[in-house]
């Protein structure tokens, strides 16, 4: 027997099982699912009945302990969440739900920062300021230092408000993508800090108009010239490739 939770009474006797599914750490690459069969108990004294509870995994949730710890360590890797969720054979939504639950481990100091900053976003849950949400990591250790649940300016800049001059002084480099709000927030409040623009991004938004104006050439070709309209439609890949890989 053990004790009741509700009355913590003794006198309580076995009252069947409930089989709950887990998911766990995956093998092989292949998604591993538990059938958890966990006891359930009734209490004489106050009639309340209870499952027991086990390390394996957070009552009411349904992943395990193991496969979250996993997931917060490759979280700490120069990793994007797609790759984690792929890995982890779970959703982009859980990897971020995961983020949120177990992020941050200590009280960040707002008297200190390191040298170098990234700036970085994911898509928030349902129960966030907004539709995006900001994180921001050591450059050198990859370890996450914060959230801030919306990316917009305002709350960003109430929230770095709230470090000393000091400490915003010691940050010299900030790596970012190139939303607005982020080389706006690093001039107003990194006085000291050079912006380092991620080279993925830039090579996006080269990709982007290259393809726009490919488009718009193809489209006024269309009727003018159809085998060019059909060779700039077909072989678009073609024209993304690096010149030095080409025969």
């Amino acid at each position: 027997t053990c004790a009741c939770p509700h009355c913590h009474s003794q006198t309580t006797v076995k009252n069947g099982f409930k089989t709950s599914k887990v998911r766990y750490l995956p093998f092989q690459n292949y998604s591993i699912i538990i059938a958890l069969k966990k006891q359930r108990f009734l209490c004489k004294e106050c009639h309340h009945s209870f499952t027991l509870e086990t390390p394996i995994v957070k009552k009411y949730a349904s992943i395990s302990q193991s496969l979250k710890l996993s997931v917060l360590n490759s979280l700490q890797e120069n990793m994007s969440l797609s790759l984690i969720a792929k890995q982890h054979r779970i959703s982009i939504p859980t990897v971020q739900r995961i983020l949120k639950q177990g992020y941050l481990p200590y009280e960040i100091s707002k008297k200190s920062l390191p040298k170098v900053l990234c700036f970085d976003e994911f898509k928030s849950t349902k129960d966030s300021d907004g539709a995006m949400s900001f994180l921001f990591m050591d450059g050198s250790s990859h370890k996450i230092l914060d959230i801030v649940e919306n990316r917009k300016l305002p709350a960003l800049e109430d929230y770095f408000s709230k470090f000393s001059y000091q400490a915003r002084s010691q940050v010299k480099y900030i790596v970012m993508d190139m939303y607005s709000p982020y080389i706006q927030l690093a001039k107003r409040y990194f006085p000291k800090a050079n912006i380092v623009l991620d080279t993925f991004h830039i090579v996006q938004l080269v990709n982007r108009a290259f393809n726009q104006t490919r488009i718009r050439e193809m489209n006024q070709e269309k009727t003018k010239n159809p085998k060019l309209y059909r060779m700039l439609k077909r072989d678009w890949k073609l024209y993304l490739q690096d010149f030095l890989t080409l025969s």
